[in-house]
């Protein structure tokens, strides 16, 4: 098995100690101070001491594999695990400690469903985008894009708990400056580990009325007693219903056209 150790330990001098480092998909979380393992990510330990090495850990969540002064650490079960401490001992019989480390192991993307709008729902100048959003280890950020995902913009956030294992969102969002037509709106969420996971739909924005026009009988012609009347009725979208209020009489009201495509 190869491992990447040659580049970090070029430019480390060769006093005895243990040196620790993260793999590149190991990602260090400064604000809350702790490793994400997610995906099966690892993290390693350099103990250059005297051979042979062996090693423990004093946590049971995360497990420990030895090969030469190398010590790799993976996550055993999902959960936060603090001070993690990696004990080696030498070929001597000497024992040593690494610094303790808290670890977030996180093996499960989070969840996102979208409420609102619906599949093809009819939209005007604005959109409501809501939702639900859940993950063991608790939701830090939601995302929205109404232009393919080239842009995201953060939605508000509407915790239900400690820890924002499950939240809510919702934002309007103003939709004056597109066309008329299909708007495809994605949503992003990323849990405390960076797992991310999207949802998406999309919606039908229609603020122009349909044009209407009388194809038969033509203006010029004349006309009595039962006659055929014809519309030409268009939008830019879908023409959903027609309806037409026959000259005054004794029946009042509208009566509603089959359509023709």
């Amino acid at each position: 098995t190869l491992f990447p150790y040659t580049t970090l330990f070029r430019s480390v001098d060769d006093s005895e100690g243990i040196v620790e480092y993260a793999e590149a998909d190991t990602i260090f979380n400064e604000a809350e101070n702790f490793y994400a393992l997610k995906n099966g990510s690892r993290f390693f330990y350099y103990a250059n001491f005297a051979s042979p090495i062996t090693a423990s850990v004093n946590e049971p969540g995360v497990g420990i594999e030895v090969d030469g002064k190398n010590i790799i650490l993976k996550a055993v079960k999902d959960g936060y695990y603090r001070d993690v401490v990696v004990t080696v001992k030498d070929g001597l019989g000497d024992t040593y400690t690494s610094k303790p480390l808290n670890f977030l192991a996180d093996s499960a993307v989070p969840e996102v469903h979208i409420q609102t709008p619906e599949l093809h729902q009819w939209l005007g100048n604005s959109v409501k985008i809501s939702g639900t959003a859940t993950d063991v280890n608790g939701i830090t950020g939601i995302q929205y894009s109404i232009d393919g995902g080239e842009n995201w913009n953060d939605a508000k956030i509407i915790t239900s708990g400690a820890g924002n294992i499950g939240v809510t969102f919702n934002e309007t969002v103003d939709l004056s400056a597109f066309e008329d037509g299909l708007v495809r709106i994605d949503v992003k969420v990323t849990d405390r580990a960076g797992q991310v996971s999207y949802d998406y739909t999309s919606a039908y924005k229609d603020i122009t009325p349909p044009e209407v026009k009388v194809v038969v009988p033509l203006s010029a012609d004349v006309v009595n007693g039962q006659n055929l009347i014809v519309f030409d009725a268009k939008d830019t979208a879908k023409v959903n219903k027609a309806e037409y209020v026959a000259p005054p009489s004794a029946k009042a009201g509208s009566t509603e056209i089959p359509l023709a495509s």
